[in-house]
Parts: structure tokens; C-alpha cells; sequence
């Protein structure tokens, strides 16, 4: 082990100590899985083969301490421990030992990452995220998945199938648009009950759909609570014995959120039915004949309605994306208070799983 720049010498020793317990250093072929990740595939043939676990420690660190992803301005490091911390048990020491390390190191190199501070740099004033935040981002993204839906008219499978962004709300149940699961486009209506129960039946929320090929299917059993005006369905999730839902942390809630123009907003969603994507903006006003209405200026396409609209304080949930406004420059979302307090009207006992989750 040898001196490392911008890393304190009692938080490198923790670190060389812990990676060195990892079973993945154990010899080159099991590290180099560890870069078969999405996040960190670019750098797998980068990583340099070595005779001991120590030394694949130090080549580790040493590759990865000065290098970060562009898209994210998030240190290397940081997110290799991350994606270590995902292989290993909860249960195990490892893993909190891993979570407080790359906390730790999230803190410590957010300052080499981004220290610039002429207004020139970001005339835009563009959101960016700290590398802290980032670790919190890959905590909620895999309670975000792609909704899938079959359009069904008169008993008939037509060949249009929508799709959405859904997010687990409770570890059965997902918050998604009502206008996803009606299915209609520009056909308006609604569904026909017999048409509406074999779409919602036969819809499936795929989550971990990072890439073409990935990602765990969940097939929707029914609609718990929904409405159309305040354009949300709630749905009920069929278990799966190998990927259970309790592993998988549901989104937390913010309800109470006091909204102004500072007020940045976060979207995790899939886009046009492509793999999970993010976008960054900011509260801009309420709709003027909705309270229960926001507009936000956060990037989104066709594919994006029901995704999570996050606040970057906390990364929990405060209200839900419906879609593009009148204002081609804005768009719509739903405030949760509404919506949970829509289903404690309806489902108290469905409110109160939700609220026990939480």
C-alpha cells in the first residue's frame, strides 16, 4: 500500500483493508466481473492482472482514483464500491463496511470533482449532482421500472402497446399514470371494464432495465385505486420467488415539501421504452386551475408518464410526472399528497400499507 493524493491515510488503510476481505479479489477472473457493470464496463480492459490481492487492491484504486463517468462527474471509485456493495449480502459486514467507504470517499473527492466556481463555468445554471447524491440516485433507481401494456379493444389485441414508467410505492404495489394503463392515446375514453382488466392483467413492470436484454419482469395483478383526474393508478404487483419484491426498496415519500424556484426536481424514467434514463430540473409554478398541479422544467419524452419526480434534498418522492404541459417548455406533475390522500378516501387498508412501509 503506498500514499494515495486526495484520500486521508486513515480512510486509504479502511479502504485497502476492506477491499482486500472482498472475495472478487481473489484472483484477476473475479474482478474483472466486477466491470462487466454497466457503470463500469469502459474501464474493464484497463484493469492490469497481478499476483496477490494486495497488489490487485492497490492497481485498483490507483486506476480508478483520478477518473470519473462524464455524465455524472462522479468519481470512478466511489462507484466501483457501490457496485461491490450490490454483490454481497446485507446481512454480511462487508456490506456496511463498503456503504460507509464509499459514503466516506463520496464526501472526500465531491471536492476535486467539482471546483470550479465561475459563473462562466454554468451560465446555464445546469443542475449538477454531487458524488453524495449520486450514491442516494443508485439507492432509488432500482424501485423505478418500464411499464408495459397491451392496448385491448373490444376483446381484440391491437398492435399498439405503450408504454410508462412506474415505481414501487410499497414493496407489492407500483404508482403509475391512469393514462399508461388506459392505454387510449388519442382515442380518449375510457376502456370497456372486460378491455381494462385484461390490459391491467396482462401489463408487466420490468425493473433493472438498463441496457437491451436486462431487467426483472413483475406481471400486474389489478388496480388497487386510480383516477383520472388527478391521472394515477395504483397497482398490485404478483411476487416472484427468485427476485422478491421485499429486496428491492420501495421509493421514500415526501409529501410536505415546501416548493419555490430554488426547488430543484429529479426524474428517474424511461423514455420512449428505453433503458432507465435521468433528467435533472426545477419547480417552476403550479398549474393556475389545478393546485394539486405542478410544472417543472425536468427533460422527458412519450414513455416518461408515471416516473418518479424526486426531490434532490432527500431524493424522496414528492409528486408524479403526467406529461407535457400546453407549454412545450413545460411539464406536468401530480403532487403524492393528493394522490395518498385520494387513497385513503377510497382504500384505507391499501393507504395504510402504503404508510407502514414508510
Amino acid at each position: 500500500m503506498y500514499d494515495m493524493p486526495g484520500i486521508p491515510g486513515k480512510l486509504l488503510r479502511s479502504l485497502n483493508k476492506t477491499l482486500a476481505r472482498c472475495s472478487q479479489f481473489e484472483s484477476d477472473r473475479k474482478l474483472k466481473t466486477v466491470f462487466n457493470h454497466e457503470l463500469l464496463k469502459a474501464w474493464r480492459n484497463q484493469v492490469r492482472e497481478a499476483d496477490s490481492v494486495e497488489d490487485r487492491v492497490d492497481l485498483v484504486i490507483d486506476l480508478l482514483i483520478d477518473q470519473q463517468r462524464s455524465d455524472t462527474r462522479t468519481s470512478l471509485l466511489v462507484l466501483f464500491l457501490v457496485v461491490l456493495r450490490e454483490r454481497i449480502e446485507e446481512d454480511n459486514t462487508l456490506y456496511g463496511e463498503l456503504d460507509y467507504l464509499a459514503r466516506e470517499l463520496g464526501n472526500v473527492l465531491q471536492v476535486s470533482i467539482s471546483p470550479r466556481t465561475c459563473e462562466e463555468a454554468n451560465p446555464d445554471d445546469q443542475h449538477m449532482i454531487f458524488t453524495a447524491d449520486w450514491l442516494r440516485l443508485l439507492e432509488s433507481i432500482q424501485a423505478v421500472g418500464k411499464v408495459n401494456v397491451p392496448q385491448i379493444i373490444r376483446g381484440q389485441l391491437t398492435e399498439c402497446f405503450p408504454t410508462g414508467t412506474g415505481w414501487l410505492v410499497a414493496p407489492n404495489l407500483a404508482l403509475t399514470c391512469w393514462h399508461v394503463i388506459k392505454a387510449r392515446g388519442d382515442l380518449g375514453g375510457r376502456p370497456r371494464d372486460a378491455d381494462l382488466k385484461m390490459q391491467v392483467t396482462n401489463s408487466v413492470l420490468t425493473f433493472d432495465y438498463m441496457q437491451p436484454g436486462q431487467g426483472v419482469e413483475y406481471q400486474v395483478t389489478g388496480i388497487e385505486c386510480y383516477d383520472a383526474t388527478l391521472d394515477y393508478a395504483l397497482l398490485s404487483l404478483k411476487d416472484r420467488a427468485d427476485y422478491p419484491l421485499s429486496k428491492r426498496q420501495c421509493l421514500k415519500l415526501d409529501v410536505d415539501l415546501p416548493l419555490t424556484l430554488q426547488k430543484g426536481l429529479y426524474i428517474i424514467q424511461h423514455p420512449k421504452g428505453q433503458p432507465q434514463q435521468n433528467s435533472a430540473g426545477r419547480f417552476v409554478r403550479y398549474k393556475n386551475d389545478q393546485p394539486e398541479c405542478i410544472l417543472h422544467s425536468a427533460p422527458s419524452e412519450d414513455g416518461t408518464s408515471g416516473a418518479p419526480v424526486l426531490n434532490v434534498t432527500n431524493w424522496k418522492v414528492t409528486a408524479l410526472h403526467n406529461g407535457e404541459n400546453d407549454n412545450a417548455h413545460l411539464r406536468e406533475a401530480t403532487l403524492l399528497r393528493a394522490i395518498l390522500s385520494h387513497i385513503q378516501k377510497g382504500n384505507r387498508n391499501v393507504y395504510n400499507n402504503i404508510m407502514n412501509a414508510h
